[in-house]
């Protein structure tokens, strides 16, 4: 007695699914059938293939409806029956969100990875350099006491009224 059917998806193309039927190793040759969920027979065309004392038989269909289907493989008393559900189709229908996600949430990640780590960094730099009594417009400060300051406003847990530069002469 063959193989269980095993009933795959070849492809989906302009709202149709190509779907396949292979069982394997009956002896002798077995006849393939085709139904749908209400227990419809379709029409499709069946191949067999003998290898050696055994065959193989495979069938292929075209459907347009989401639906159940079964493939029957049947030789004499014997009775084989393989399937592909609604939930296995609708994973080969493309998703236009899918699409749309792609196109807008990458490049809105991008802007989101390198925009407000920049941001923030021009935001901190003006808000220093627009202190009210003007004392930080004074000094000049090297890139790596600007690196402590942004490191020191950023790490810390407290509100910081005042910061005081003296730290950071040396």
């Amino acid at each position: 007695m063959g193989s269980e059917p095993e009933v795959t998806v070849e492809k989906y193309e302009s709202g149709k699914f190509s779907l396949l039927c292979e069982s394997k190793g009956w002896r002798p040759e077995s006849e393939l059938q085709w139904r749908n969920s209400k227990g419809v027979h379709l029409t499709a065309e069946t191949e067999t293939q003998r290898v050696a004392d055994l065959f193989n038989v495979k069938s292929r269909i075209t459907v347009e409806k989401i639906d159940l289907y079964f493939c029957t493989v049947t030789q004499r008393v014997h009775v084989k029956e393989g399937r592909i559900d609604a939930h296995t189709l609708y994973e080969y229908v493309p998703c236009p969100w899918k699409t749309v996600g792609i196109y807008v949430g990458i490049p809105i990640v991008v802007l989101l990875l390198v925009g407000v780590p920049a941001g923030l960094f021009l935001y901190i730099k003006l808000l220093l350099k627009s202190d009210k009594d003007g004392r930080l417009k004074h000094h000049n400060l090297s890139p790596c006491q600007w690196w402590y300051v942004k490191r020191t406003l950023l790490n810390s847990e407290e509100d910081l009224k005042e910061f005081n530069l003296r730290k950071l002469r040396s």
